[in-house]
C-alpha cells in the first residue's frame, strides 16, 4: 500500500530544476524508489506530483533531491512524500489534489482553506491530514491525524477530530501547506436489532359483565348492526392544517418599486411554514430587494424579525428552510434600493402542522467595521443552542476589523460569546458557536478596522 513516508519540512530550488526536500524524520528511501509528492504550499513552483517520480539523489537520512519542474529559485513548506508500492498511485487511494493554504483552529474545530474548491468529499467522511506546516519556517501546526468532515463550503473545509486525534490549542488564521487523504469508510445507513423473548399467554375465566378483561375477536361473518335512522347534516370536514404543504399566496405577483411592509397576516392552523419568493422580472440600475419575515405575539402591535432572505438582485426562486412559527401574526418587510428599481414578485407560504426547527437568520449591512463597538441588529434567538457568525467583506485598505458574537438575556446587558472573527478582504468568513443559549444575540466590532468596506454580517441560530 502506498502511504506517506515522511512530511516535508522544506523544499528548495536554487536556480535549478532540481529540488532539495528536507523531511521531519528519516525517509529510508533509495535512488531505486519511486515517489509521489502532495501538499506543498507553493503550487506554482512545486505542484503536486501524482505520477511515480524518480529520486535524483540521497543527500542524507532526512534529505533527498528530485527533478521538479522548471528552473527557478524558490522555497516552500508543508506536504508529504509517499513511496509508490505495487504501482498503486496516491490519486486512486484518496489523495486529494487540493492543498491546504491556511489553517484555523477554534474550539477544537479545524478549518482548512484550500488552494481550490475541495472535491471528492462529503459531510461525515473521515480523512487524514498530513504535513500541515506553517509557511514561515516549516514548523508543524500539530494537527496531523484523523478528522471527520463537518462542513464544506467551496474552498473552506471544516473538520472535527476523531479516534485518538486530540486537537491542540486554538490558533488564528495561519498560512501553511499540507495534504489530505480520504480514509476508506463503510457506511451503514440503517441497522435494526430485535430482542425476542418466548412468553406463554393464558386466557382466564371472567364474569361476563367484566368488559375491562375482554380480548380482541375477529368476526368472520357479516353481522347485522341495525338500522341508522338519523344522521345530522355535516357541512364540512377539514384537515385543520394537518395536510402536508397547505399553500397560501400571501403576496400575489405584482411589480414592487418602493420599500413596502405588508399588513398583519393571520397564520392559520400552522406550527411551521416554508416561505418562497418567485421573482420573474428585475429591472433598473443596480436593483436590490431585501425581504424580512416578522412575527407578532400580540396580533400586530409589536413585531420581531425571525428570518432574512439573502439579498435578491435578479430573477429566480428563493426559499427558506422549514421555520417554526410561535406568534399569531406575520408580515413581510420588503426593502427596495437602486435607480428606478422594479421587481415583479410573488410570495407563497406552505403551512405545516409539524413542528419545524427553531431556525433564525438576519442580515445586517449597517454595522460600521471601522468603528469600535459598533453593533448589528439584535436577533431574538430564544436560546436556540447553536449560533453562526458570518462576515462578508469588500476591500480592506489598511487594517482588517474583528467581530465578536455577544449574548444577552434582557436585551440590555451583553456578554461575549466565543472568540473573535477576523474579516478577510473580498472574502466571506464564519465562526460556529455550538452551545449558545442566550435569549438575544448580536454582532459587535471588537477591533476596529481601517479603510474596510462591509458586505454584510449574517447571524444564524438553530
Amino acid at each position: 500500500m502506498t502511504v506517506p513516508t515522511a512530511q516535508i519540512v522544506s523544499i528548495t530550488k536554487s536556480g535549478s530544476a532540481v529540488a532539495t526536500i528536507v523531511f521531519d524524520v528519516a525517509h529510508n528511501l533509495t535512488t531505486a524508489d519511486q515517489i509521489v509528492i502532495y501538499g506543498v504550499r507553493d503550487q506554482v513552483n512545486f505542484v503536486n506530483q501524482p505520477t511515480a517520480t524518480a529520486i535524483a539523489s540521497i543527500v542524507n537520512s532526512t534529505s533527498i533531491t528530485v527533478s521538479f519542474g522548471a528552473v527557478v529559485t524558490a522555497t516552500s513548506y508543508g506536504g508529504f512524500v509517499a513511496k509508490v508500492q505495487g504501482g498503486n498511485l496516491g490519486s486512486a487511494l484518496g489523495y486529494n489534489a487540493v492543498v491546504a493554504s491556511t489553517a484555523t483552529l477554534t474550539s477544537g474545530v479545524l478549518t482548512l482553506v484550500g488552494s481550490g474548491s475541495w472535491a471528492g468529499l462529503l459531510v461525515g467522511d473521515y480523512v487524514n491530514i498530513v504535513g500541515v506546516r506553517n509557511a514561515v519556517n516549516g514548523d508543524t501546526l500539530g494537527v496531523d491525524g484523523s478528522w471527520k468532515v463537518r462542513s464544506i463550503i467551496t474552498t473552506a473545509l471544516e473538520l472535527e477530530p476523531i479516534g485518538s486525534m486530540v486537537a491542540p490549542s486554538n490558533f488564528t488564521v495561519t498560512n501553511c501547506g499540507g495534504g489530505l487523504i480520504k480514509r476508506t469508510d463503510f457506511r451503514l445507513s440503517f441497522i435494526r436489532v430485535f430482542d425476542y423473548d418466548r412468553e406463554r399467554v393464558e386466557i382466564l375465566g371472567r364474569p361476563l359483565s367484566d368488559q375491562a378483561s375482554s380480548i380482541p375477536v375477529n368476526i368472520q361473518n357479516t353481522p347485522n348492526i341495525g338500522t341508522v335512522t338519523t344522521v345530522s347534516t355535516v357541512t364540512a370536514v377539514t384537515g385543520a392544517g394537518l395536510n402536508a404543504g397547505v399553500l397560501v399566496n400571501d403576496i400575489v405577483s405584482a411589480a414592487l418599486t418602493t420599500t413596502t411592509t405588508t399588513a398583519a397576516i393571520t397564520q392559520g392552523n400552522a406550527q411551521s411554514a416554508e416561505f418562497n419568493i418567485q421573482v420573474t422580472a428585475a429591472t433598473g440600475g443596480s436593483p436590490t430587494l431585501d425581504v424580512g419575515i416578522e412575527e407578532s405575539d400580540d396580533s400586530g402591535t409589536n413585531w420581531y424579525r425571525i428570518y432574512d432572505f439573502p439579498r435578491i438582485t435578479t430573477t429566480g426562486s428563493y426559499r427558506t428552510p422549514l421555520l417554526r412559527l410561535t406568534g399569531n401574526r406575520i408580515r413581510y418587510v420588503q426593502t427596495v434600493t437602486g435607480t428606478t428599481p422594479s421587481f415583479t414578485r410573488s410570495l407563497n407560504r406552505l403551512n405545516y402542522s409539524v413542528i419545524g426547527e427553531r431556525f433564525r437568520q438576519i442580515f445586517n449591512r449597517t454595522i460600521d467595521p471601522n468603528t469600535l463597538n459598533s453593533t448589528s441588529t439584535v436577533l431574538n434567538s430564544d436560546g436556540s443552542g447553536i449560533a453562526s457568525l458570518v462576515v462578508s467583506m469588500g476591500a480592506i485598505i489598511t487594517t482588517a476589523p474583528q467581530f465578536v458574537l455577544e449574548g444577552s438575556e434582557d436585551n440590555l446587558n451583553w456578554y461575549v460569546i466565543g472568540s473573535n472573527l477576523t474579516a478577510v478582504a473580498s472574502s466571506t468568513v464564519f465562526l460556529t458557536y455550538p452551545t449558545v443559549y442566550s435569549k438575544f444575540v448580536r454582532a459587535k466590532v471588537a477591533v476596529a478596522g481601517s479603510g474596510a468596506t462591509l458586505g454584510y454580517v449574517c447571524i444564524k441560530t438553530s
